[in-house]
């Protein structure tokens, strides 16, 4: 299985990654179980109980958002499996005396703790549990504290920090803490930090290669700084984790279910009511099909990377021989309906879709229908631009070359599948614009980026979009019906491969069975090609032209039949004839791969393409 070794190797890895913490220092934030959890903002304390009553739920973590009226925002996990508590508590209203009493009462811990005030008067909010069992520790919490004095206490009583909270108090910055023992085979590194901006925070974080725990926000002269608590990964383990500061709730909503994510911690961002900093761990994901046994390890290592590339939903298959040996759907398929993907559901193909229009090429050169060696304009024939050429080297090109990449385009040079606004705006058109308006704009109106035929040593990577276009054209002409048809019927259904299609660009027109496409977290809507859409859209849902891009970037497939497509070809009009299949696909909102070694045929693909937040949205096919 070194194959997909080598595919998963071609992952983009994030910074989120192992660190070398040899000690276990268990705590309420460090379970890394898959659990129902639940995140609530702005509810107020009866409904809290009723969701806790309800739902079998126990708090992990409490905010005040408001005094008057009380509300919070809170996250829970159901209170099952390894999450279970044998016992757990939570006060609000209260003094610290009522606290010390229900930690006598009931042998129990504070692990959260959250202060304000009631006309004047301090209050306070707790969460505990049972300090009893596995999870029993030495501990202590502490209130009106400065910063010197909080930190003679943990160094004298050999403690950390795993929740802090921090307010004013006669003009003075105070803290409330809650500390754990760190000692014998709990200990680990940590560290806490107050009045840190985002990128010391950030820096910090690299520096040190731990993980948040904790994050309180709060407003400064100087803008939002924060006050952060940081630990060790647990058990030597690479334990991806995230964190937000900044963001609305609903796109912490998202980026909880991007990630698979359950959020250890939640506080307001300085003081405003609507957006919100908050620590993500993992809580694993879902998975559909045939994805235990031998092969399960290899959807682990997939899944990992998903996590870190906050792409919420994939599949994997594979073939050995004549048989489909694996076949797994991970995650979500829709992140606002929480519909899990399946193998059967769809995902652009992208630039795989090229294979298919080589296979359609090779079988209408097997069947005497079209020659390597004809030109593309004696093989497009009827379809052929009229009017001057903008080039006349453009005379030159052959089949083989349109196969090649060799015709003397590069969409490094131009690539006008990607330039519908402008080209529209040059021949008096509207949008969207089909694949032969665009490839009589060029024809007529363009130069060739590089002599045709010249090999690719000659011209960094001359891939075009463009000439698969065209081959398009020339497969509708030379097959005398539709180059979707007859890729169907002659290249598909012999592979025994009957659901694949040609996509939609509109979310209005996606089929039922088809994933949802997301682009790069917190990416700006963008105006759309269609006329019909009447406000900004998501770049994969109308900022691109799929039905342009049939024939190099069009199709939809499950994975399960991308590998049927690489392993039931027969030989002729297989892509690359005897040689393997092998290709990627990107588009904004998806990315495919295949790939083929002996008989061994795998494919993968997932939502988004792999992008930092700063970098811009886009689509490369």
């Amino acid at each position: 299985m070194q194959i997909l070794r080598t595919i998963l190797f071609l992952f983009v890895c994030f910074w989120a990654g192992a660190a070398n913490a040899q000690k276990n220092g268990l705590d309420e934030r460090s379970l890394v179980e898959r659990v129902q959890n639940w995140h609530l903002t702005s509810i107020s304390p009866n409904a809290l109980k009723n969701k806790i009553e309800n739902d079998n739920a126990r708090i992990i973590d409490l905010d005040i958002v408001s005094t008057s009226p009380l509300r919070f925002s809170v996250t829970l996990v159901k209170n099952t499996g390894a999450h279970k508590s044998a016992g757990w508590w939570w006060l609000y209203n209260t003094s610290p005396d009522a606290i010390n009493e229900l930690v006598d009462e009931k042998n129990a811990r504070v692990v959260d703790i959250e202060t304000y005030k009631v006309n004047g008067e301090r209050k306070f909010a707790a969460v505990f549990v049972l300090n009893k069992g596995k999870r029993e520790t030495g501990w202590h919490w502490y209130f009106n504290q400065s910063a010197e004095s909080l930190k003679a206490k943990y160094d004298n009583l050999d403690q950390r920090l795993i929740d802090i909270e921090r307010y004013t108090e006669g003009g003075a910055t105070k803290y409330a803490a809650v500390m754990v023992d760190n000692t014998g085979d709990r200990e680990v590194g940590w560290y806490w930090y107050r009045n840190q901006s985002a990128g010391q925070l950030k820096r910090k974080i690299s520096n040190h290669r731990m993980r948040l725990i904790d994050i309180e926000s709060y407003d400064t002269q100087n803008g939002v700084r924060h006050a952060v608590i940081m630990k060790e990964f647990d058990n030597n383990q690479q334990q991806l984790y995230w964190y937000y500061h900044g963001i609305s709730g609903k796109d912490l909503t998202n980026m909880t279910r991007r990630h698979g994510a359950r959020i250890l911690d939640i506080e307001r961002f300085g003081s405003s009511t609507d957006k919100y900093s908050a620590v993500l761990l993992n809580n694993g994901i879902a998975r559909r099909g045939d994805c235990d046994g031998r092969l399960e390890h290899f959807s682990d290592a997939l899944v990992e990377k998903m996590k870190e590339q906050s792409i919420p939903g994939g599949q994997i298959a594979i073939v050995k021989g004549n048989r489909l040996v694996y076949s797994c759907g991970l995650g979500l398929a829709n992140i606002n309906t929480l519909e899990k993907v399946t193998p059967e559901h769809m995902f652009r193909t992208a630039s795989i879709s090229k294979l298919l229009t080589m296979s359609a090429i090779r079988d209408l050169v097997a069947k005497d229908k079209l020659e390597y060696t004809d030109t593309m304009l004696d093989a497009l024939d009827s379809r052929a631009p009229n009017g001057q050429l903008g080039d006349q080297r453009i005379q030159m090109i052959n089949v083989q070359q349109l196969l090649d990449h060799r015709a003397g385009w590069s969409r490094h040079e131009y690539n006008p599948m990607f330039e519908q606004r402008s080209i529209a705006a040059e021949i008096g058109a509207e949008t969207p614009l089909t694949c032969r308006q665009i490839m009589n704009y060029v024809l007529t109106k363009r130069s060739l980026d590089f002599q045709p035929g010249a090999r690719p040593r000659e011209r960094f990577d001359p891939y075009s979009n463009l000439g698969y276009c065209i081959l398009g054209q020339i497969i509708v002409e030379a097959s005398g019906g539709g180059y979707a048809r007859y890729v169907k019927n002659k290249i598909l259904k012999p592979a025994g491969v009957t659901q694949m299609r040609l996509g939609n660009s509109r979310l209005a027109e996606a089929y039922p069975e088809e994933v949802r496409y997301y682009g790069k977290p917190f990416s700006t809507k963008v105006s759309s090609l269609f006329p019909q859409d009447s406000s900004d859209v998501p770049n994969a849902y109308g900022g691109f032209v799929l039905e342009a891009m049939s024939s190099h970037g069009g199709w939809i497939a499950s994975t399960n039949d991308l590998v049927r497509y690489a392993a039931f070809t027969p030989v002729i009009p297989r892509p690359y004839g005897d040689s393997a299949t092998n290709h990627n696909g990107s588009l904004s909102g998806s990315w495919t791969v295949l790939r083929e070694q002996g008989d061994v045929r795998v494919a993968i693909a997932k939502w988004v393409t792999a992008r930092s937040r700063q970098d811009p949205s886009g689509a490369s096919c």
